[in-house]
């Protein structure tokens, strides 16, 4: 976890989560330090944040959405959609076939299901097999409809 100092020095960082999620941290004599800088956001509602440029690259826009993971309160997955394509980021997560159908930030405005380049799964994975430590049926419910790459 970042520490206070970290968040004072780095101008426009923000910690975005669940309204859950900055309940527990709000409560936590540790974390509530963090108050200033807790976005808490609703799920499903995107927002756009602009990152400064680096490198002498422009300015640009991404665009995160917070999508429920279903694992634990508060619990929660990074949808990013920007100029290099779309990323969905979670940690643990309880997805079941179907699923997907009911989860509106996954789908276009017409109602197609979104392409996601890439599945970043920051979780708990055995390295000498390469399992995720997910059921078989939540493995089943993601590989049906992936086309993209996978990182853990």
């Amino acid at each position: 976890m970042p520490t206070q100092t970290t968040w004072r020095a780095t101008v426009g960082c923000y910690l975005y989560c669940w309204s859950i999620t900055a309940r527990f941290l709000q409560a936590s004599i540790r974390h509530r330090p963090l108050n200033p800088w807790v976005r808490p956001r609703p799920h499903e509602q995107p927002l756009k944040i602009t990152l400064p440029n680096v490198a002498e690259e422009a300015c640009h826009q991404l665009c995160v959405t917070l999508i429920p993971a279903g694992h634990c309160p508060g619990s929660v997955m990074f949808l990013v959609e920007g100029r290099v394509g779309t990323v969905l980021y979670t940690g643990d997560f309880r997805t079941g076939v179907g699923d997907v159908e009911g989860i509106r930030a996954l789908h276009n405005g017409n109602g197609t299901v979104k392409t996601v380049d890439w599945l970043h799964v920051d979780t708990h994975c055995s390295a000498t097999t390469g399992i995720f430590s997910t059921s078989p049926r939540e493995r089943r419910a993601w590989k049906s409809g992936w086309r993209g790459g996978i990182t853990t």
